[in-house]
């Protein structure tokens, strides 16, 4: 009896391993492939040739590809009044933040962004905003590294990912700023509105003004951020004769950061600033903005 109950499990063995190498080796069962050409979208009910065998791992891995290109393809539904071949390669990828519209002695301010999708740096200069009625706004160039003691000469306004612009009604000194580090020294030369941030970093260690009077230590940390010394204040608080101190605080202006911050890599800021000169042409109640790149193809739309 025990001869006998081991051959038939010896056969039952042998028969889940036929049974086995029937399913996975030869590719019998249906194949959820994908696969355009039976007419079922998605799905093939053709055998998979017994040449090649497929673990169930390798197909959910061939399952998730499909899936990521069948989603990649997927055409963008465009708003009212557009057709996707009206739609810029920009689409969605910068996008209108936020908008202030013009109220009494307020001209209004607008901001557009650079969304993560963006993944190379795209010139906006020449891009247009309009609104309802047809009236638009041209962006204009800018400066992108205002350099001391040397012409600052406009070019185009590059934006990447994380990259914002913010659009003032107001009048500005200069077209558009690509703000630093040190940006806030020369808010008090061009009196900018509004006032550009005061986050200048340190331009001393401690280490260097130890062995200044006790003077003049005093009107270096009285200082703010991006303050440079008031001279009639200086020569009030300090002896004329202190040439150390006087030669030491010439480095408090804009220059200096400059000098001191500017190889850094991350002086340069995300932001920008464009100051348009004229009140902003939008409803100050309710409007619909297109953004539209230089071919005139729309990039984003916003309502408020």
């Amino acid at each position: 009896m025990k001869i006998v109950g081991v051959l038939m499990f010896v056969v039952i063995l042998a028969g889940l391993y036929l049974a086995f190498s029937s399913i996975f080796g030869t590719g019998k069962l249906i194949d959820f492939g994908y696969n355009k050409g039976n007419g079922i979208s998605g799905f093939s009910l053709s055998p998979r040739p017994s040449s090649e065998p497929v673990g169930n791992s390798q197909r959910i891995r061939v399952l998730e590809k499909q899936l990521v290109d069948a989603t990649s393809k997927v055409q963008p539904v465009p708003p009212v009044g557009f057709t996707v071949s009206d739609l810029s390669p920009y689409y969605k990828k910068v996008r209108v933040g936020s908008v202030r519209p013009p109220k009494g002695l307020d001209l209004g301010s607008f901001e557009i962004r650079g969304e993560s999708s963006l993944k190379e740096g795209v010139n906006v200069s020449g891009w247009r905003i309009k609104n309802n009625k047809n009236n638009e706004i041209l962006i204009p160039k800018g400066i992108s590294d205002y350099r001391p003691a040397a012409i600052s000469y406009e070019n185009v306004i590059n934006i990447k990912a994380g990259d914002y612009i913010r659009f003032y009604g107001a009048s500005g000194p200069l077209k558009g700023l690509r703000l630093n580090k040190c940006t806030g020294f020369l808010d008090p030369v061009y009196n900018f509105k509004p006032v550009l941030p005061k986050n200048c970093p340190p331009l001393y260690d401690r280490g260097e003004i130890t062995s200044f009077s006790g003077v003049c230590q005093n009107y270096i940390f009285s200082l703010n951020s991006c303050e440079a010394p008031d001279l009639n204040e200086y020569y009030s608080k300090v002896s004329a004769g202190d040439s150390t101190c006087r030669s030491f605080i010439d480095r408090f202006n804009y220059a200096g950061c400059y000098n001191r911050y500017s190889s850094n890599s991350d002086f340069y800021s995300h932001e920008w600033r464009v100051w348009l000169n004229q009140k902003l042409p939008f409803d100050p109640l309710h409007d619909r903005l297109i953004l539209l790149d230089e071919n005139g193809l729309l990039v984003t739309e916003y309502s408020y």
